[in-house]
């Protein structure tokens, strides 16, 4: 008998990238065809917004460093204006 309480670490993969799959695939519906191409499709579209994401917070970091070593020269010159 399968218990359909007890949620495999697969399954969490497919729910996480999309509920509405995971619910199809979980009930039987089969994806194939177009489905198959529009589920790719969105597989790439994922991963290419996950790559733009990453970049954006190394992007962050990056500017995040340069104000950090911008407001250390200020507060440098202003410590040798003053002596």
């Amino acid at each position: 008998m399968k218990n359909d309480k007890i949620v495999r670490a697969s399954e969490l993969g497919q729910y996480e990238f999309c509920s509405m799959y995971h619910y199809l695939v979980k009930n039987g519906a089969k994806i194939d065809g177009d489905g198959k191409s529009h589920l790719d499709e969105g597989t790439l579209r994922h991963i290419r917004h996950g790559k733009n994401i990453n970049n954006l917070r190394r992007m962050n970091r990056g500017l995040s460093y340069l104000i950090a070593i911008g407001v250390g020269v200020l507060l440098l010159i202003l410590l040798f204006s003053f002596l």
